[in-house]
């Protein structure tokens, strides 16, 4: 397994800033009020310990899914837990569901489109600064426990003990903060060549 360096998490914080950075940007347009955003911590762990990353296996989790193909092949996540969801929708149409099983179409679709501007400007700024051609395929909401969700990664990891890429970010405005998480996870070959193509050293 390809081992991640303290000089590739700095150039993914980087790509994560520019990209939160764009995201920002549309939020803020589409929403008619400034939106900041900001990733504070870029780290790698094993698909295995996500459990324990985001407070237990009986945890409601929200978030996106989108399969990431062309130079790049794995799969992009991001991720709020259901209290940041909840501030989420605070922040966006100014309510909450009761539930995480009894969601409006209206609660569905806003994290949807933000999950969906975020992970967009993502991975612009991952192919803009690795000259990589990324594609994604459509994303889709999931809202489980955390343990249905992490079983779905693992599925499709290479290995149980993959590692993936895991970008804390940061978003508020004038009246709410709240936190998520973008999960990078490449398939192996596809984790050499971004390594390689950060620092412009073969892995």
């Amino acid at each position: 397994m390809a081992k991640i360096s303290d000089l590739h998490l700095s150039v993914l914080k980087e790509i994560s800033n520019i990209g939160t950075g764009s995201a920002a940007q549309s939020l803020s347009t589409m929403l008619g009020r400034d939106i900041q955003m900001s990733v504070p911590n870029v780290s790698g762990i094993e698909i295995s310990k996500l459990e324990s990353f985001f407070g237990g296996p009986e945890s409601v989790i929200v978030g996106t899914f989108m399969e990431l193909e062309g130079d790049l092949e794995g799969d992009l996540a991001f991720l709020f837990t259901w209290n940041s969801a909840l501030e989420l929708w605070k922040m966006l149409v100014n309510t909450t569901p009761d539930n995480y099983e009894n969601l409006s179409e209206l609660e569905e679709s806003v994290v949807l489109e933000v999950c969906n501007i975020l992970s967009c400007g993502f991975i612009k700024a991952l192919s803009d600064m690795t000259q990589l051609n990324v594609q994604a395929t459509p994303a889709y909401l999931s809202i489980e426990m955390c343990t249905a969700i992490i079983n779905s990664l693992i599925s499709n990891a290479y290995e149980q003990n993959s590692m993936l890429l895991v970008a804390d970010t940061k978003i508020h405005d004038e009246k709410n903060v709240l936190e998520g998480s973008f999960l990078f996870i490449p398939r192996e070959e596809s984790f050499k060549v971004l390594l390689s193509n950060l620092t412009g050293e073969t892995v």
